[in-house]
């Protein structure tokens, strides 16, 4: 069994703009973006995941939010190798989907009432994007 908490969810940045939102116009880019790191002293791993949803050119909201994910002190020994401690792929996927999926849950409590919240942020698949896993030198 898998032994990770979500340790911290820290919202970094929201700016919405509704001034620039064209509803009749369904066309709307969404850009996404993930970054790991560790936290030492805390053993904990992070991701930051940052989102733009452009349309015509103009900016409709921008996003970024932290997830720190704490590990039991057993998962730790399972994760150590010799180069530092290793986060398979297939968990800084899952790592990155926790992220994301409730960064667009943030964005929809956060654009609820107004024009934006019609926005869709879609789902993402971070597999194809994520190749390798995380190693951490300790």
């Amino acid at each position: 069994m898998i032994k990770i908490r979500i340790a911290e969810i820290e919202l970094n940045e929201f700016s919405a703009w509704e001034e620039n939102f064209v509803a009749d116009d369904p066309e709307i880019d969404v850009g996404t973006m993930p970054s790991f790191f560790f936290e030492k002293m805390r053993q904990r791993v992070g991701v930051s995941i940052k989102v733009r949803a452009v349309q015509r050119g103009r900016n409709l909201l921008q996003a970024e939010l932290t997830c720190s994910f704490a590990f039991s002190d057993e998962m730790i020994k399972e994760l150590c190798v010799p180069q530092g401690l290793s986060i398979p792929k297939g968990l800084c996927t899952e790592f990155a989907s926790a992220t994301y999926q409730t960064l667009r849950g943030i964005v929809y409590v956060k654009t609820k009432g107004s024009p934006l919240n019609s926005v869709i942020l879609p789902l993402f698949d971070f597999s194809p994007f994520i190749t390798t896993a995380f190693v951490i030198p300790l």
